[in-house]
């Protein structure tokens, strides 16, 4: 749980100091926070990952270069997790007005995840998992937020307190199993005991008698919500004066033109695409980017021909994976960034839903500060399939972490496509 010196309680608002203990995904839910909360075991009919299929056998591959270890350990270990991340981005479409969360709790060849939801579970749920293979725990509980509603909740309470005078909000997230909407802010002004009284006040307006959510605020030392800076990432990105400007993430086309994808806050003067392979640049034009409460994406662009090979391998850096398709991101998955500043990174996703640095939203937090300056717009993936965008990193639950923006944004926004064959 997180700890923390109560200063207030306004209704359902807290003020707090910096937190001593932050939590961390892929804890076993306590008794404070199972409150409530029923819960169900299903048992899968068997797990099996096909290997006759070419898309698995390449995934297993990557898997085991990443993890180091063999292809038939890799898929004991982690072939499971793919498979869950697309039922989990099922349940998002075909159950959106009950999902709530789910994570990945191992990684071994026993699966251990969970699923939530805000109501009884829809009736075809325990076909589903066992159809999936995978044994689940199912927990529910009324009148908790949906995933879809906490997308929405998020922004908006960051937003309300953001502009608040002589604060500067660092981050805001949100717990999806309690609800708990949690905002990291730093004083600014000399004014501090005003300024956080009237944080708070805006705070407790913006709930009514018919919330399902609570405001927790808490106060950081220092702030510490920053971009990457604009350098390198998977590929790099060049000014027209051929100085290194910003990072390229996935190739991608849109309304059947060719184009590269990296973060929306590289912004300047027009960029050639430089391969690092051949040393040939490519122009690249126009730009179409996300709404800063959608995440932090931008597609530029270019003529040429483009591949969906990226620059993203843990020690030949020009050699790279070839992406054959694109995931979804849940609590506990195993994610991997390659950055031309930070290199080859590995870690997990640690909270989906947050709002970070330059008022950017819907953006997903892994569990430590693994990015560094010059990989902004740089490549997430699984294995071979892509997963997000590098955006930077924030402070949250009062410890830093990378930060990305879910690839399915590309898509769902601006109409974009990953290049998921040669």
């Amino acid at each position: 749980m997180l700890h923390r010196t109560t200063l207030m309680m306004l209704g359902a608002v807290s003020l707090a100091l910096t937190s001593l203990a932050p939590s961390f995904a892929g804890d076993e839910v306590d008794g404070d926070q199972a409150s409530g909360w029923t819960t169900k075991q299903v048992s899968g009919e068997g797990y099996s990952f096909d290997i006759s299929r070419a898309e698995n056998l390449q995934m297993a591959r990557q898997l085991a270069r990443d993890y180091d270890t063999s292809v038939s350990e890799a898929i004991e270990q982690y072939a499971w997790q793919l498979d869950f991340i697309d039922f989990v981005d099922m349940l998002r479409e075909r159950a959106s007005d009950s999902f709530v969360s789910a994570e990945i709790l191992s990684y071994k060849s026993t699966p251990r995840a969970w699923i939530a939801f805000s109501r009884t579970p829809p009736v075809w749920i325990d076909g589903a998992i066992r159809d999936l293979g995978i044994p689940l725990e199912v927990r529910y509980k009324e009148g908790v937020l949906t995933e879809r509603e906490q997308e929405r909740l998020v922004p908006e309470v960051h937003y309300a307190l953001s502009s608040t005078p002589g604060i500067s909000v660092e981050s805001t997230s949100i717990d999806p199993l309690t609800s708990e909407v949690r905002v990291l802010f730093y004083v600014e002004s000399e004014q501090r005991t005003a300024a956080i009284l009237s944080l708070a006040e805006r705070a407790v307006s913006l709930r009514d008698s018919d919330s399902h959510f609570s405001v927790v605020l808490l106060e950081s030392e220092t702030t510490r919500s920053v971009l990457d800076s604009n350098v390198r990432g998977g590929g790099q990105l060049r000014k027209q004066s051929g100085e290194t400007g910003c990072t390229s993430g996935f190739a991608a086309t849109r309304a059947g033109e060719n184009g590269v994808l990296t973060a929306k806050h590289c912004t300047g003067s027009a960029y050639a695409y430089y391969s690092v392979i051949n040393g040939s640049t490519y122009n690249l034009t126009g730009a179409h980017t996300t709404s800063h409460d959608r995440g932090d994406i931008r597609w530029k662009k270019t003529t040429t021909s483009i591949t969906n090979f990226v620059h993203n391998h843990k020690t030949n850096h020009s050699s790279g994976v070839r992406v054959n398709q694109t995931k979804g991101s849940v609590v506990g998955q195993n994610v991997v960034l390659f950055g031309r500043t930070s290199g080859y990174k590995e870690d997990k996703v640690y909270r989906l839903n947050v709002c970070g640095a330059a008022d950017y939203c819907n953006l997903t937090a892994v569990t430590n500060f693994v990015s560094a300056n010059g990989d902004s717009g740089g490549p997430w993936r699984t294995g071979t399939a892509a997963v997000g965008i590098h955006h930077g990193r924030a402070n949250v639950d009062n410890k830093l972490r990378s930060m990305y923006t879910r690839i399915g944004v590309a898509n769902t926004d601006l109409g974009v496509v990953v290049r998921t064959t040669p």
